[in-house]
């Protein structure tokens, strides 16, 4: 008994990750040829090449994988056990004595890796890839050699190399260092400045230690601020700055609450912090969502319905998520509420679906 029940889960498992690996295989591909084309102005522009607009394709192909996983894995569901329906193996294991809540844990089996997989992908497979798809943007924009690491941004003027460890909001920095090498490569001005802010058409830093390297010794000095030219363009600020949702999760804690420290708007940031928190639980919550759908449709409808009524719910969720960050901006609402409601609403559609089915 114990034996046959563990080959069903394997059966039932292995039917939905299948369907879901195939959902998400063709999701991330159109996602992917959608993205080249977007490119395809720039490059007839002479902005960049095919192999730039190639590497950048490739670079956004995690953060697609993110935004598909959980439709991909409704889609498996649906496709999975709507095969097993409409073979009617879904009617020979009831009979068996395989009721709607053993199949609702098979499948929920089956969803921890795709839990596993949105959890990974968040938190180190899109920043790393859009820290450096912001890095090459960045280099075809301006021409300088720039590189995201976890010390910030790098960038490199002629002998000169800045070090920017935050971009805020507002398009101040923070935590600006500058180095500066002579023609022998040997330092000649290290520079820290606790803030700097764009004014008219020259950076202001402020909070500045400023230390000079000479043959005849060290000269050190403090100011409140100086004016810097050649900092960094405006212009690439919009470029090179992660939206918070391409951020880690630890990411977006430290930077909400620096913000919150400054008295700073960290809203939009902690909302992004509990979505990302909960992206590994939505993903269980849309594949367990259509489990009694799957039983009480049975054999009535066919692959292509399936798809499209899997298609209106991964949609339908994703435009709840997103629609609960501007409401909660709107109206004030507490981020970790925003960020769980659509949760919540899976898993009560989940419990009533299946006391339906029982």
């Amino acid at each position: 008994m114990i034996a046959g029940r563990f080959t069903l889960d394997r059966y039932i498992g292995r039917t939905v990750v299948t369907s879901a690996v195939g959902a998400l295989g063709v999701l991330v591909l159109l996602l992917t040829a959608f993205d080249f084309l977007d490119h395809l102005p720039a490059i007839s522009r002479g902005r960049y090449g095919l192999s730039d607009a190639a590497l950048l394709t490739l670079l956004a192909m995690p953060r697609e994988l993110s935004q598909v996983l959980s439709a991909a894995a409704l889609l498996g569901v649906l496709l999975g056990l709507g095969g097993l329906a409409s073979r009617s193996e879904l009617v020979v294991m009831r009979a068996t004595g395989w009721s709607p809540t053993r199949v609702l844990g098979s499948v929920l089996l089956a969803g921890l890796a795709f839990s596993a997989l949105a959890a990974v992908s968040g938190q180190w497979l899109v920043p790393i890839a859009e820290n450096h798809a912001q890095s090459v943007r960045a280099e075809l924009i301006s021409g300088r050699k720039t590189l995201h690491t976890r010390f910030g941004f790098w960038a490199r003027d002629g002998q000169t190399y800045i070090n920017i460890r935050d971009i805020l909001p507002d398009a101040s920095l923070r935590r600006v260092n500058i180095f500066r090498l002579n023609s022998s490569h040997e330092l000649v001005l290290s520079l820290s400045a606790r803030r700097a802010v764009y004014v008219e058409d020259h950076w202001q830093l402020k909070g500045v230690v400023m230390s000079r390297f000479s043959e005849a010794g060290i000269k050190t000095e403090t100011r409140r601020s100086i004016e810097w030219e050649s900092l960094l363009e405006p212009d690439l600020l919009a470029v090179i700055r992660l939206k918070p949702e391409n951020l880690s999760a630890p990411g977006l804690f430290r930077y909400a609450s620096y913000l919150d420290g400054t008295g700073q708007d960290a809203r939009s940031y902690w909302f992004a912090f509990w979505s990302k928190v909960m992206a590994p639980i939505n993903v269980l919550l849309m594949m367990m969502v259509v489990v009694p759908y799957s039983f009480s449709s049975q054999r009535s409808l066919g692959a292509g319905q399936r798809i499209v009524v899997g298609a209106l719910l991964g949609l339908g969720f994703a435009l709840l998520g997103r629609a609960m960050g501007h409401v909660g901006l709107v109206y004030n609402l507490s981020p970790i509420f925003s960020a769980m409601l659509p949760a919540v609403l899976l898993a009560v559609m989940t419990v009533w679906g299946m006391r339906r089915v029982r």
